[in-house]
C-alpha cells in the first residue's frame, strides 16, 4: 500500500520516466564553480580519464544516457569546443540486479575547486 501511495503522490516529478517531453525545469539561477587562482593560470588541465565500460553493461548504459539526454537531465557536450576540460570521470558499475550504475568520479575535479 505504501508503494502504491508513494506512486500516486509522487507520480508528477520523481516516478516520472516519460521519454517523449523533456522534464520540466526548475525556475533556478545557474550553479557557478570557483576554482582555485592557481587552477586557471596554467593552461587549462584535464580532469577526464577515460574508463571503459564493462562490455555487458554497454547496449544498457547507452540507452540510459540517451533517456537522459532526451529528457533534459544530462546535456551531450561531445561535439562541442573543449568538451573534455574540466569533466569528471563516469564510471560503470553494475546494481544487484545487473542493470548499470554510473558513478561519477569528482576527485580530480574537487581538487582544484574553492572550498
Amino acid at each position: 500500500m505504501l508503494e502504491k501511495y508513494l506512486e500516486h503522490r509522487f507520480r508528477d516529478s520523481a516516478m516520472n520516466v516519460c521519454q517523449t517531453q523533456p522534464l520540466t525545469k526548475m525556475k533556478e539561477d545557474k550553479m557557478t564553480i570557483e576554482f582555485k587562482n592557481e587552477a586557471m593560470r596554467k593552461k587549462p588541465i584535464r580532469t577526464t580519464r577515460i574508463i571503459p565500460i564493462p562490455l555487458p553493461l554497454r547496449d544498457q548504459t547507452k540507452k540510459d544516457l540517451d533517456s537522459a539526454c532526451k529528457m533534459g537531465i544530462l546535456e551531450d557536450m561531445s561535439g562541442k569546443k573543449n568538451h573534455d576540460l574540466w569533466l569528471a570521470p563516469m564510471i560503470v558499475v553494475p546494481k544487484k540486479d545487473n542493470s548499470p550504475r554510473r558513478v561519477i568520479d569528482f576527485s580530480l575535479l574537487n581538487k582544484y575547486c574553492k572550498r
